[in-house]
């Protein structure tokens, strides 16, 4: 197959390609120059390491799905090259990089395979979710094993089990909540809690060592009682079931993850009831429908240099194609589209660090990478002092519950407003992505659908983008929602008659 690198002349600088961080120069150099660092680190690893190995992992997981050792393979390079602790800070070993440069990891691996960057994104979903609990000191543990596994045979990876058969995008509308029925539960009992369940479609699950589980501990009061569970993947009562066989992104495994009477400590509780905290945010998935809206800017780029590429090669009557006038009107389709796109992630950007959760991490003002770096130390300070004394970690839940809550009352976080640019992000961005990806089979013809030319594959690897992270469905039935319908009590929304 072939290799599908692209040629250095098609690909922007980073000063090019990011324009709106270009304001961190002077707001905060700091961290401007990390952001370019990243984007040097995960282009050269795209193109030199994950580019190559992109159809060769397509073709055979087609013909092995059960034999995961391609994937493994681009795992442990991931490993070698720092990408799977970018974010863990640096006195837990990692790279101490701020979560501002997922955005830049994310489209530059999904710029050459969607379905990689799509195991590294699974990956940072889960450090993200355990970060954010403010468990400090099973965080540390964890990061901790991330770091000193991150160049062995079989790196320490993270999922997210959310969806389950029955309950999908209902889960990240609060508006939904009401009316979900899942299934799985956590039953407490003396000592910790009992999960019994299925979860499904679980990006990286049959790679994870760990995984965060989402469960309620009540499903009559499923809003008010849902929970994280950290768990590991060889405990007792816990079974991986199907990969699904999918249409797209083959690379990352969607796992069923089967509990049958898991018993769960509670120091592995992760979260007090964050519930009533989600209720305020109107969703919970802001940043991260942010990270899908990254992806799908790469594999909307991927889809227009890999055109590009084509249309230098091709020769139609006599005339390179990309001298036709036609072909240059749908390649500056192609390439405005892009724009948009990241455009569009980086709005999203600025409002999580004006609005959002990350306004605490990463504040839109001079020198806020420091202040990012203080709390950086606050955080492994507090793993050092509670370490696995399970009674201070009950306290700490305990007060960070009511800190996090408090922060969203006083703090000035417009979540709202963070979850309709991030929400805008995500479906806009894959939709994009798409329309790319048919102009791209339009425009190379007969040859988009060969399989070795890699341009279907990206069309479907794009589809699942628009799924999953809640559909674009839900991300536009919400926008409507924040903009429209919570300043008119007459319209109604996420109605059961509908």
């Amino acid at each position: 197959m072939k290799n599908p690198k692209i040629p250095e002349k098609y690909l922007s600088t980073f000063d090019e390609t990011y324009q709106g961080f270009q304001l961190y120069k002077t707001l905060d150099p700091k961290l401007y120059r990390e952001m370019d660092s990243v984007f040097k680190r995960a282009r050269q690893f795209s193109r030199e390491i994950a580019a190559p190995m992109a159809l060769h992992i397509e073709r055979e997981i087609r013909r092995a799905p059960t034999n995961k050792e391609p994937v493994w393979e681009f795992v442990r390079a991931a490993g070698k090259a720092g990408l799977l602790s970018l974010t863990i800070p640096k006195k837990f070993g990692g790279g101490g990089y701020s979560w501002a440069t997922c955005v830049i990891l994310f489209e530059e691996l999904c710029s050459v395979c969607t379905g990689l960057g799509n195991i590294i994104g699974g990956h940072y979903l889960g450090m993200f979710v355990m970060r954010n609990t403010f468990s400090l000191a099973r965080t540390a543990e964890v990061f901790r094993e991330i770091v000193a596994n991150e160049t062995s045979i079989k790196p320490v990876l993270l999922a997210s089990a959310m969806t389950e058969p029955s309950v999908g995008s209902d889960h990240t509308e609060v508006g939904l909540w009401e009316s979900a029925r899942p299934q799985s539960e956590a039953r407490p009992v003396e000592g910790g809690y009992i999960l019994n369940g299925r979860k499904q479609f679980i990006s990286c699950g049959r790679l994870s060592t760990y995984h965060l589980v989402f469960m309620s501990t009540d499903r009559k009061n499923y809003m008010d009682s849902m929970a994280t569970f950290l768990m590991r993947s060889d405990a007792k009562g816990f079974s991986f079931g199907r990969d699904e066989k999918k249409m797209g992104q083959l690379a990352t495994p969607a796992t069923e993850m089967i509990y049958e009477d898991c018993f769960v400590d509670e120091s592995n509780r992760l979260t007090p009831y964050f519930g009533p905290i989600a209720k305020k945010t109107t969703d919970f998935m802001g940043f991260t429908r942010l990270l899908i809206g990254a992806m799908a800017t790469g594999a909307a780029r991927g889809a227009y240099e890999r055109a590009l590429t084509f249309a230098r090669d091709t020769t139609v009557r006599g005339e390179v194609l990309v001298n036709h006038q036609w072909a240059q009107m749908v390649l500056g389709d192609m390439y405005m589209n892009v724009l948009i796109s990241r455009a569009a992630v980086q709005e999203g950007f600025f409002s999580d660090v004006n609005h959002g959760m990350n306004k605490m991490f990463l504040p839109a003002k001079r020198n806020g990478y420091r202040r990012k770096q203080i709390i950086d130390g606050v955080l492994t300070a507090g793993a050092s002092q509670f370490g696995s004394d399970l009674l201070q970690q009950r306290k700490m839940r305990h007060s960070v519950g009511k800190a996090i809550g408090w922060v969203m009352d006083h703090a000035g976080l417009n979540t709202p407003i963070m979850n309709t640019f991030t929400s805008t992000a995500k479906a806009k961005c894959s939709d994009l992505a798409m329309m790319n990806a048919n102009l791209g089979i339009d425009l190379m013809g007969s040859f988009g659908l060969r399989q070795d030319e890699g341009m279907e594959k990206i069309l479907r690897d794009i589809k699942l983008l628009q799924i999953y992270e809640g559909t674009n469905e839900i991300c536009t039935f919400g926008v409507f929602q924040r903009i429209v319908a919570d300043h008119d009590f007459g319209i109604r929304m996420w109605s059961k008659s509908q």
